[in-house]
């Protein structure tokens, strides 16, 4: 098995038996058997083949990063905090600096003052614990606030004539569940196994692999929803009712991220 790493657009077709990619006309062309899809959630190839990406909800985070002048800090935990809007986490880096992230829904906030100095620093306000730790080694922005996609999600359709789909490409977890790394290591692993089987004769190989992340995220729903009911003090929380519903898909139409 061969892997081609193309950079800028690339142009990608199929005849019978083979895809042809091509990246410009400075390279040559690049042909395959098998295409694996592992452009994460910009899932360039199973947009292309038509897949539908089946979207949980709209979740984003807001991304900071902070240093502290302070040499020798005391503070080295992850710290996760919930609020009425979303939840927060935060977790030392390397050289003094700190990262933040708040979990939230885009449509609960006044949209262009998301991710402006001021509007993160009133957010932080309504997270008494993170403010604390913020305060106390005088943590300063290295740059403004952004907005990421966050989104839990998966792919109706995780493999075709010639293609599959692997790690954030197929699906995408919560970031409370802790996993989505595991994931992509893991179906990386089964896709490669599958995609070898497939061409040893076993025509049914790929289509087990996608109903094994089919299940898997199956399962990683009942979970998350566990861990969403957990928290019982914000009941009346649009952002908390959201994700202890059953079902949460149909509650996003009029979000744009």
């Amino acid at each position: 098995m061969a892997f081609v790493h193309l950079q800028g657009p690339v142009r990608a077709s199929r005849d019978r038996e083979h895809w042809t990619l091509e990246a410009g006309p400075e390279l040559r062309p690049a042909r395959a058997r098998f295409l694996l899809d592992a452009t994460g959630r910009a899932r360039w190839l199973a947009r292309r083949q038509g897949a539908q990406f089946l979207r949980e909800d709209r979740q984003v985070a807001l991304v900071a990063y902070l240093k502290s002048p302070v040499t020798r800090l005391e503070d080295s935990t992850g710290l996760v905090e919930s609020t009425r809007n979303g939840w927060w986490y935060s977790a030392l880096l390397p050289r003094q600096r700190l990262t933040t992230v708040f979990m939230t829904d885009v449509d609960l906030h006044p949209r262009p003052r998301l991710t402006t100095v001021q509007g993160w620093a009133e957010l932080t306000l309504q997270a008494p614990l993170t403010a604390a730790r913020i305060s106390a080694n005088s943590y300063r922005l290295v740059s403004p606030p952004r907005l990421v996609a966050a989104e839990s999600g998966r792919l109706g359709r995780l493999w075709g004539d010639g293609w599959a789909a692997v790690g954030d490409a197929a699906m995408t977890l919560d970031p409370l569940s802790s996993h989505g790394l595991t994931v992509a290591m893991l179906s990386g692993r089964d896709l490669a196994q599958a995609v070898a089987q497939h061409f040893g004769g076993d025509r049914e190989a790929l289509s087990s692999y996608g109903t094994r992340l089919t299940v898997a995220f199956s399962q990683y729903e009942t979970i998350r929803l566990t861990y969403y009911r957990a928290e019982r003090r914000w009941l009346t929380s649009t952002y908390w009712q959201r994700r202890q519903r059953l079902s949460m898909v149909g509650d996003y139409s009029h979000i744009t991220v």
